[in-house]
């Protein structure tokens, strides 16, 4: 993804430190639009109002961006209202759960449930002996509906192992999954990432989640997701790798995930903040982006996840999921499939946009 202009200014102002930052958020202020601003940088304005005010800088839309992290704040508290609902539920069916991804950042690495916008908050079920993923998301998801969560995202998504977004009447939405990178994607299986979960108080709940080795990786898988992600996934990559405690193990980096698919958004995203932004990680960062080389096979795997999907990874998904559900294997069944991942109405269309990117990553490869 190409970073514009006034993006670079945004994320210099939030990510630079003393004089360098102040000057990039006046400059910001200076020459954006807040009617105009686009979703990427708009998820980084509560963090530059905190910004502002640290510094005690007073633009003419300081009042605006208060705002703008006011409902930040206020959204976060019904997500957590939300989180510690489905925890509650998830512990009486003896169920185990970490929470993933923005909650645990907003409440660690940036120390302020405002300054770090969260969509939904992650919930990621652990697996149970003799339970299969597909079978677990079921009863979780089922548990949870009958507590008076309604389902806003796909409810067939969890049949697939994607995602389901269960909302509460008082407006917290929960993110719910069997697990944390996706069938396909991570060459790190989840009971591995389950090992080395740590424990999470909340404000009201209680639960675990990925170490600050691990969370800096999903979050610069995150930030390689999509657009409007982007640019707070690389702010939560910077803010995760400034942590002094605990810090980031960059040993353990490497020796966790080197030689995966999962290394490529990490090198990417440290790349972007070190050389671009200018960003000061430390110096286990600058050592660890300057010793790691991409393979090509790494490459493939970050452009696919870059476009949200698995293409190479399709058909053995498929499999997975259908032997789960005993179901049988068909061609149509194949491309019914494809499209549900696509979100495409269309059979047809789902099989030749298969074709068309695979021929492309191939294409890539060669």
């Amino acid at each position: 993804m190409n970073m514009t202009p006034d993006q670079m200014t945004l994320l210099r102002g939030v990510l630079l430190v003393g004089d360098d930052a102040g000057r990039n958020m006046t400059r910001w202020c200076e020459t954006t639009d807040l009617d105009s601003v686009d979703g990427s940088s708009h998820r980084l304005l509560p963090l530059l109002f905190r910004g502002l005010s640290q510094r005690e800088l007073a633009p003419p839309e300081l009042d605006r961006l208060r705002g703008v992290y006011r409902k930040s704040w206020y959204r976060n508290q019904q997500h957590v209202a939300a989180v510690a609902t489905a925890i509650r539920v998830l512990d009486g069916a003896g169920i185990g759960h970490a929470v993933v991804a923005g909650l645990p950042l907003a409440l660690t690495a940036y120390d302020d449930l405002g300054a770090r916008m969260i969509p939904a908050v992650r919930v990621v079920v652990l697996p149970v002996d003799g339970e299969s993923t597909v079978d677990l998301l079921s009863r979780a998801v089922g548990l949870l509906s009958r507590r008076g969560f309604v389902t806003v995202g796909s409810a067939r998504g969890y049949g697939w192992g994607l995602p389901t977004l269960l909302a509460t009447p008082g407006g917290g939405v929960v993110d719910v999954r069997g697990s944390v990178y996706g069938p396909g994607w991570s060459e790190a299986p989840d009971h591995e990432l389950s090992a080395r979960l740590v424990s999470l108080d909340g404000n009201g709940f209680a639960s675990s989640t990925l170490d600050v080795t691990d969370a800096m990786v999903e979050a610069a898988t995150n930030a390689a997701a999509t657009r409007d992600s982007w640019l707070q996934g690389l702010a939560d990559v910077a803010f995760v790798a400034r942590r002094a405690d605990p810090a980031v193990d960059w040993s353990q980096v490497s020796a966790r995930y080197d030689r995966t698919p999962l290394a490529v958004p990490l090198h990417e995203s440290i790349g972007i903040l070190i050389d671009e932004v200018g960003a000061s990680l430390g110096a286990g960062a600058a050592k660890w982006h300057g010793e790691y080389k991409a393979r090509p096979a790494d490459r493939i795997g970050a452009w696919t996840h870059r476009n949200g999907r698995r293409l190479l990874r399709l058909p053995a998904w498929y499999r997975r999921g259908v032997r789960a559900q005993d179901r049988g294997i068909s061609p149509s069944g194949f491309i019914t499939f494809a499209a549900a991942v696509y979100g495409i109405e269309s059979p047809a269309d789902a099989a030749h946009r298969v074709k068309r990117r695979v021929r492309r990553v191939v294409g890539e490869q060669e």
